[in-house]
């Protein structure tokens, strides 16, 4: 009897020590886990600034306005590749997540965004985009990207939770 009660007690010290070191290993893989974070976000930062430099230098050089989007809350400005492109796909062309399930022909509403800059100026909405937006809200600064072909510099917030999820990476806390 007193040698399983020993067995047990050496069992769950076993159990302790083996539960503190895998938690010290949770916790030095979330270390590295955020600055691996933390330097591709940087890196990211970096490259999409050397992107947009070469964008620019290609827009002036076809006379083309150089037109600039800032997306938030990631808060990542990109400039247009071409003067024809729609939100959407100047987002997926660069990696920012705005999800769709209509594949941007404005039926599913999925990809809306707040327009933050320029509310005034913004172009009157065709006709399939009214539609679809009266089923989701009323609020006039809520538009479609896969509807909107910016002409000038704009500011916009991805309504998206989805949206958010899969362009913030997140790592739990342990």
């Amino acid at each position: 009897m007193a040698a399983v009660l020993i067995f047990l007690l050496a069992v769950l010290v076993i159990e302790s020590i083996a539960a503190k070191y895998l938690q010290s290993r949770i916790a030095a893989l979330h270390g590295d886990c955020s600055k691996m974070r933390d330097s591709t976000r940087t890196t990211r930062r970096e490259l999409l600034s050397m992107v947009n430099a070469v964008r620019e230098l290609a827009m002036k050089a076809r006379g083309y306005p150089v037109i600039r989007v800032r997306y938030l809350p990631m808060d990542e400005e990109i400039v247009l590749m071409h003067p024809n492109i729609s939100m959407l796909n100047c987002a997926w062309e660069n990696g920012i997540g705005i999800p769709t399930a209509c594949l941007g022909n404005a039926r599913c509403g999925t990809c809306k965004v707040r327009i933050i800059e320029p509310k005034d100026k913004m172009p009157a909405k065709a006709a399939q985009e009214k539609i679809t937006l009266s089923m989701f809200t009323r609020d006039e600064n809520i538009r479609l990207s896969c509807m909107i072909k910016p002409r000038e510099n704009m500011t916009v917030g991805i309504e998206s939770e989805q949206a958010l999820i899969d362009t913030v990476l997140s790592f739990p806390v342990v």
